[in-house]
């Protein structure tokens, strides 16, 4: 889902990134606006108004994302969505205070951003009060009153950002908190729990009201914060296990010039989905997946698997741990090759095979 979004440039090494679904709140602030009866100058200024407001949630997500540059953790980058923004870690931090910093430094540019613009006013000696019940009276935001608007919003942000609801970052430093005592595992369940039970108050008072925004928000919430323990569950299963001793040792191989036909008497041995391929010469020249080869042999039965199959390998050394090439397999279907320190292919890994790691480590 978050793959449909378009590059709106790269800051500080960082791509930023807004998804498609974003253009749906520019049209629920017009049709709102429309609704209301208000005019188009009117809608400009409260169409301006949020795309301020989202740059300044996109500020936000960088102020997290270089803070978590200073600790060695990579972002792949900056989504926004309808709901706000997203900063997509490669890693997580590895000490509770690190994550207490990382989650601050997000409301930190928010705060700094409403001093600026109070600053601002100030020196121009503008009345925010006045400029506010302006707005209120003419039915809508104004020029005049954009930036105080700004001002409360950055300060709101702040505000709902440090609720204790995990993911948000008030959750993280919750969750960085109880760690220091109860480790990283037990103060996520805790920490989760705690939000979903928030989420559940914005779910029924979003219903009450009608403020279906909440509702929406208390939704996303609960399902990231079940995602986000379920991955700190994951590590921790993961911690301690090597690719040596997850790999599958008895695996099977193809040559690459038989046809898909012929390739289906070499079915993968195991717990994997994929064989390796290899050349005249007896060298591994690529892999396949299983379930490719059955459906090429339906369509085309005559193809080669040297057709179809997948060049690109990715060689990992039997010592490497398990959890730090957990994101490189467990959303494609791409197969590891496990080699020693002489270069020697001693097994295979690949989605399949960590599935079956997973179940034989209950969390």
């Amino acid at each position: 889902m978050l793959n449909n979004s378009w590059n709106i440039g790269k800051f500080f090494g960082i791509p930023a990134r807004i998804h498609w679904s974003f253009l749906l709140i520019i049209a629920y602030t017009a049709g709102s606006a429309l609704q209301e009866g208000k005019d188009w100058h009117t809608i400009l200024v409260e169409i301006v108004f949020v795309l301020t407001v989202f740059l300044c949630v996109l500020l936000h997500e960088y102020g997290h994302a270089i803070t978590a540059k200073k600790y060695d953790i990579q972002t792949e980058d900056i989504i926004l969505l309808p709901i706000g923004g997203v900063a997509r870690l490669r890693g997580l931090p590895q000490k509770p205070i690190q994550e207490v910093v990382i989650a601050l430094m997000g409301p930190a540019v928010n705060v700094i951003i409403a001093l600026i613009l109070w600053m601002v006013l100030m020196i121009f000696k503008v009345d925010i009060i006045s400029q506010l019940t302006l707005a209120a009276e003419n039915g809508g935001i104004q020029w005049s009153s954009l930036v105080p608007y700004l001002i409360i919003t950055n300060v709101l942000l702040v505000l709902f950002n440090m609720i204790p609801c995990f993911p948000m970052d008030g959750g993280r430093v919750f969750r960085a908190l109880l760690s220091m005592k109860w480790g990283k595992l037990t103060a996520t369940k805790w920490a989760t729990r705690l939000s979903q039970l928030i989420c559940i108050l914005f779910i029924l008072v979003g219903s009450y009201y009608s403020y279906w925004n909440l509702v929406i928000i208390g939704v996303v919430i609960f399902l990231m914060g079940a995602m986000e323990y379920k991955h700190v569950a994951y590590d921790e299963v993961l911690k301690g296990i090597t690719v040596g001793e997850s790999c599958i040792k008895n695996f099977n191989s193809v040559p690459e010039y038989f046809d898909v036909s012929s390739a289906l008497n070499f079915p993968p041995q195991d717990a994997t989905e994929n064989l390796l391929v290899v050349n005249l010469s007896g060298d591994v020249s690529g892999s396949v997946p299983f379930k490719k080869l059955e459906q090429t042999a339906r369509q085309e039965p005559n193809t080669r698997v040297n057709q179809i199959k997948n060049s690109i390998l990715h060689y990992v050394h039997e010592d490497a741990m398990l959890a730090e090439i957990y994101p490189q397999v467990k959303g494609n279907s791409d197969v590891l090759v496990v080699i020693n320190g002489a270069n020697e292919i001693l097994g295979i890994l690949d989605r399949l095979t960590l599935m079956r790691v997973m179940n034989r480590n209950k969390f």
